[in-house]
């Protein structure tokens, strides 16, 4: 999930405030209690992140991304991350030079190389090239993935020189050369795909997988059988046990088994998945060896407190997120399906019978529990629902315990030697080869993956309120239950009227508050590095200007923005064909009822063109040229849309963005001027064409670019405000100090999407007020 607006310490203060009262509060009521303390758990970890944001000092890495060439001197600190053709190195930097610079730094770089030549652990290596600042690829958010990292700065294809080898820590060069062993032999004993699914089902290393297979594990909600688990845990501490228990005694035996549990995470890595395993799994040997009293939620619940203390972006992590929700299912929802599943064998008078199909019954309803708690995080994540995943787990699973106990076993005899290793070997190739085969068959049925509409935070706040309510609900005693049903039946009429009386309310002031107030509102979205404009009237009606480059991010703003229960636009405006501008359109499209579009700069013949009027007429709009002299009149009395560029025969003249529409709302004496992504060419033709380009409000062109607003557009349009639509740390270096300084020299108040948020001009055709909203 997104870390802005979600870090304010405020929100996790509170939240740690009200956790621990109710913790306080329920101190007899022990089964209570471990809900708050749950929460509880999350908010610390939350808080324990604030800090971990860097303090841009004068030797902070940072400092210098997108500027010039460095030359960097640093050591990889992580194992190389191999895909396709390139390969990814995690640098810890040391030293820069560089134009009038020479000095020690501090940071960690992202380094794109190709795949060959390949770098190790502990290589120290100089590189030269330009830092830059990650940017958001489309829906993924490529900077904050990174910080989670503690990376802050990516370098594409530098020159590479090796100064040194193994210059890094020794025991953990131990560990990746024991690793690289382990996955030799298993890819001696197996060929491939098979070595690599086992790879990541023993090692934690997926890169052997066939992005072919990856896909087919994803496609058919089956990825988390290569993800180190409890099961990998449970299987380790039993082989050491069942191995030392006759030479050490059972007491000595369960310690070298917490050992080897400690040993093993430090050998697969420290993902937020196996962190979670190794804890639980610790904190058991630790029970059973002292003669404590351990329970799941309990050890669930510290392994949270833990993880997010020592990892606080863990809380972001999908596979965190998963995997505590997976665990969560099957700790509180597995024993009311299985209580509910034996009520109904005894109706059915199946009770006493032992069945066939017991093995089967349980891993329906153990993938049944994990499903209810992931599900809304894998929508909410990925907006992909696997309709097979079902059905795969159920044919899948029974293999995976017979593959991971074989493969671990022929992996330690190929260690020791080779032969008996490949005999063993033999013996899980047939899971192996049956897992690899079923999941690639369930992927490929057309139904098995299908995308749904975005899961919003508020819905996902509700559906895991409405589960652990149920939850609890389902483990109380039937006694208490009849209490609660009885004192229900007796006071729910009056507490529904209440309810009633209370969301009517709700409602109505909600559909008030939305109605017009008789202004106009312009909101320059924050979209990213791209630009959409919401143009709301006096009397209510919309106009969207570009979409920006993601439809969920700017269907969020509309949302926000528009009344609840609308879902209409009078008109939506493409200035031009770029990603940045109009890739959010299709979305919108798809979800809003439009009434006519005007597009100017579409190619005929292109393939964003072709896509483009597919979109319009399958959303049944009317489709118009946005060219000179187009007028888009609403209704409200006074108020006009005028475009001013580009002519119709703008193709054979200029090209690119200097096609781009530029748009001139007119509203009682206030004047907005829309320049979508003009630059100098367009300009100058924009200029000679006579129009009239006086605005009070200017959107200042292409984000900025140092290709456009020039001192002689400024001179003609004479604005006071200046919105510049621009990404936080985007690799372009927009906007540019030259039109910022040319903007200041003309003395308009700059306002920017990057720093303020959304900007919001509101006007009565008279008076203009403008505010920045995160």
């Amino acid at each position: 999930m997104g870390e802005q607006g979600w870090l304010a310490p405020v929100w996790w203060l509170a939240g740690t405030a009200a956790c621990a009262l109710l913790t306080i509060l329920l101190r007899r009521r022990p089964s209570l209690r471990r809900w708050p303390l749950l929460v509880l758990a999350l908010c610390l970890g939350a808080l324990r992140m604030l800090p971990l944001h860097p303090a841009l000092d004068e030797h902070s890495l940072p400092r210098f991304n997108d500027a010039s060439e460095f030359g960097i001197r640093g050591v990889v600190v992580e194992p190389p991350r191999l895909s396709g053709t390139t390969q990814r190195l995690h640098v810890r930097a040391e030293h820069l030079a560089g134009p009038g610079l020479d000095q020690d730094v501090h940071g960690d770089i992202e380094v794109i190389l190709p795949a060959l030549p390949a770098y190790r652990y502990g290589d120290e290596l100089l590189l030269t090239g330009r830092l830059s600042t990650p940017a958001r690829l489309g829906a993924f958010d490529y900077r904050a993935y990174l910080a989670r990292r503690g990376i802050y700065s990516l370098m594409r294809y530098p020159r590479v020189q090796l100064l040194r080898a193994d210059q890094g820590h020794p025991l953990m060069a131990a560990v990746y050369s024991l690793k690289d062993r382990l996955r030799g032999i298993i890819e001696r004993i197996w060929p491939a795909p098979y070595a690599g699914l086992l790879s990541a089902m023993l090692l934690g290393d997926e890169r052997g997988i066939p992005s072919r297979l990856e896909d087919a594990l994803r496609a058919s909600g089956t990825s988390h059988i290569v993800v180190i688990s409890g099961w990998n845990i449970t299987l380790l501490a039993a082989l050491v046990t069942a191995l030392l228990t006759p030479a050490l005694g059972r007491r000595r035996a369960m310690a070298g088994a917490l050992a080897a549990v400690a040993g093993y995470t430090v050998l697969v890595g420290f993902d937020p998945p196996v962190m979670r395993a190794a804890i639980m799994g610790g904190l058991t040997l630790f029970a059973l060896l002292t003669g404590r009293r351990s329970t799941a939620l309990r050890g669930l619940s510290i392994a949270a407190l833990l993880m997010t203390i020592i990892q606080p972006y863990a809380l972001w992590h999908l596979g965190f997120q998963l995997s505590f929700a997976a665990t969560l299912g099957l700790i509180t929802l597995y024993p009311l399906l299985w209580k509910g599943w034996q009520a109904l064998r005894e109706k059915l008078g199946w009770a006493g019978r032992r069945s066939p199909f017991q093995a089967l019954e349980e891993i329906v309803l153990v993938t049944l529990a994990a499903q209810c708690w992931t599900l809304p995080i894998l929508l909410f994540q990925t907006g992909q629902l696997s309709l097979a995943t079902l059905p795969a787990n159920v044919l899948v699973l029974p293999a995976q315990p017979p593959l991971l106990g074989l493969g671990a076993l022929a992996v330690l005899a190929g260690a020791l030697w080779m032969p008996l290793g490949q005999a063993l070997g033999w013996l899980a190739w047939p899971f192996a080869a049956y897992t690899v085969w079923f999941v690639e068959k369930m992927a490929g049925l057309p139904w098995a993956q299908v995308t749904v509409p975005p899961f919003t935070p508020a819905l996902l706040v509700l559906y895991y309120a409405l589960l652990t309510g149920l939850t609890v609900w389902g483990g109380l005693p039937a006694e208490r239950r009849q209490e609660l049903w009885q004192y229900g039946r007796r006071h729910l009429p009056a507490y529904a009227g209440l309810s009633a009386l209370g969301l009517s309310a709700v409602l109505v002031w909600s559909a008030a508050l939305s109605l017009p107030d008789g202004y106009l509102h312009v909101y320059f979205l924050d979209v990213g590095q791209g630009h959409a404009s919401l143009i709301v009237t006096p009397a209510g009606h919309q106009v969207l200007m570009d979409g920006g480059p993601d439809g969920t991010l700017t269907l969020s703003h509309l949302g926000r923005h528009m009344p609840f229960w609308d879902r209409e636009l009078d008109a939506v405006i493409a200035t031009h064909p770029d990603s940045d501008h109009v890739n959010g359109l299709f979305a919108v499209l798809e979800h809003y009822r439009v009434r006519e579009v005007l597009d100017a700069g579409f190619a005929e013949g292109a393939d964003v063109t072709r896509r483009w009027v597919e979109a319009v007429e399958g959303a049944g709009a009317e489709r118009a040229p946005a060219a000179v002299g187009t007028q888009l009149r609403l209704p409200d009395e006074g108020l006009m849309l005028e475009v001013l560029h580009p002519p119709a025969s703008c193709p054979e003249v200029l090209a690119g963005n200097d096609c781009s529409a530029v748009v001139r709302l007119s509203y009682g004496r206030l004047h907005i001027l829309f320049m979508g992504d003009v630059e100098r060419q367009g300009e100058g033709l924009l200029l000679g064409s006579g129009a009239d380009l006086g605005a009070a409000v200017l959107q200042v062109a292409h984000h900025g670019s140092a290709a456009g607003t020039t001192d002689q557009l400024l001179t003609a349009v004479s604005p006071a405000v200046a919105v510049i639509s621009a990404g936080a740390g985007n690799p372009f270096g927009h906007p540019a100090q030259a039109v910022l300084r040319r903007l200041a020299a003309h003395g308009a108040a700059v306002w920017r999407t990057d720093q303020q948020g959304t900007i919001e001009v509101i006007s009565d055709g008279e008076r203009v007020w403008v505010r920045g909203r995160r």
